[in-house]
Formats: C-alpha cells, sequence, structure tokens
C-alpha cells in the first residue's frame, strides 16, 4: 500500500511539474510576442502620424484592410488631419492579446503628441505568419 501510495505521489509530481513547464513556456511566448506587438506598434504609429497618408498604410496593414481604406471613404483620415503636425508618441500598451492556432491577434493603444492636441491611435493587429499587420485602426481623441 505505500509502495503504491509512493508512485501515485510521483505521478502527481511530475504531472504538476509537466504543468508548470507548460505554462511557463505559454508565459514566455505571450511575452515575447506582446513586445513585438508593441515593438511594431510602435513603429506604424509614428509611420502613420507623420502624415496622415493612407498609403503609408500599403505596408503596415493587411490587404484587406488597406484596400478597404484605399478605396473607401477617407473622411476620417481628413479629420486626423485637424491634429496638426505629429510632435512625438509614447510606448504604446497591450490592451489584450490572444493567440489560437498560432495565430495572434492583439488591441496596441498609442498615445500621440500633435500640435493641436493629443490622441490615441488603438490598432487591432496580427501576426499570423512571424509579420504583424493592422486589421483596424482608431484614432481616439
Amino acid at each position: 500500500m505505500k509502495t503504491k501510495t509512493l508512485v501515485w505521489g510521483g505521478v502527481v509530481v511530475a504531472a504538476a511539474v509537466g504543468l508548470a513547464l507548460t505554462f511557463q513556456g505559454l508565459f514566455a511566448e505571450l511575452q515575447k510576442r506582446s513586445a513585438s506587438a508593441v515593438l511594431f506598434a510602435n513603429q506604424a504609429t509614428t509611420e502613420i502620424a507623420s502624415g496622415w497618408k493612407v498609403e503609408t498604410l500599403s505596408n503596415l496593414a493587411t490587404p484587406e484592410y488597406y484596400q478597404l481604406v484605399a478605396t473607401g471613404d477617407r473622411s476620417a483620415w481628413d479629420k486626423y488631419q485637424i491634429l496638426g503636425p505629429f510632435i512625438s508618441a509614447g510606448s504604446c500598451a497591450v490592451l489584450g492579446l490572444k493567440v489560437s492556432n498560432l495565430v495572434a491577434v492583439a488591441q496596441v493603444s498609442c498615445p500621440a503628441e500633435f500640435k493641436n492636441g493629443k490622441a490615441a491611435i488603438v490598432l487591432l493587429i496580427t501576426d499570423a505568419g512571424g509579420a504583424w499587420k493592422i486589421g483596424s485602426m482608431q484614432v481616439r481623441i
């Protein structure tokens, strides 16, 4: 009976260690994805806000989002120009991150300062193949 208890105790300890290592690996992967999302968002925000040109999105956005913005109503982009020239951007922060089937989706908020005030540029970005792309964008004034 004592041997059986020791065996089961060993199995439980091994399972707990295995789970802890798995969660540690998952947590490290989430941290890595979060850091790369912030890096991409910082760069993208600066590029976009520096001129508010839709064409800037061509290399930063998903083909679907770029097509939507490039061929659709550009009145929102015209409104962003009311902020005036871009002065500086603060560090972006991940508001949410989800990874499913090796595809990461993050919502990132990036504070920015313009001549006529401050705004937060909120990006929904996706990493499906090793490169983040913008799937949508909001400017919150």
